[in-house]
């Protein structure tokens, strides 16, 4: 792919697991995202659509920011733990260095 495109990856067997903890779309933004969703009452997927959008665009940016900087040291940490699952705390995220 990097020679056809440009584009670098991770080949298969490099990835250390896949978990909801290696996606920072998982460990980060759709927790708050679900979370806020069960606040709201809704009756339509027109609705449901809109309220994601609303919802989607609220999650400040730093946020996700500190989760995909922190996604290598994750991942370091998720082999160090042999593939076990990390504790989804909001400052293990947020405390990561890279």
């Amino acid at each position: 792919m990097k020679t056809d495109a440009g584009i670098p990856y991770i080949p298969f067997q490099h990835i250390p697991a896949k978990s909801p903890d290696v996606s920072p779309m998982d460990y980060c933004a759709f927790g708050p995202l679900k979370r806020s969703l069960f606040k709201r009452i809704l009756t339509t997927i027109d609705g449901l659509w809109k309220v994601v959008e609303e919802e989607w665009k609220s999650i400040p940016l730093e946020i996700l920011r500190k989760a995909l900087l922190s996604w290598k040291s994750r991942c370091r940490l998720i082999v160090q733990k042999k593939g076990y699952q990390l504790e989804h705390l909001k400052k293990l995220t947020l405390h990561f260095r890279h």
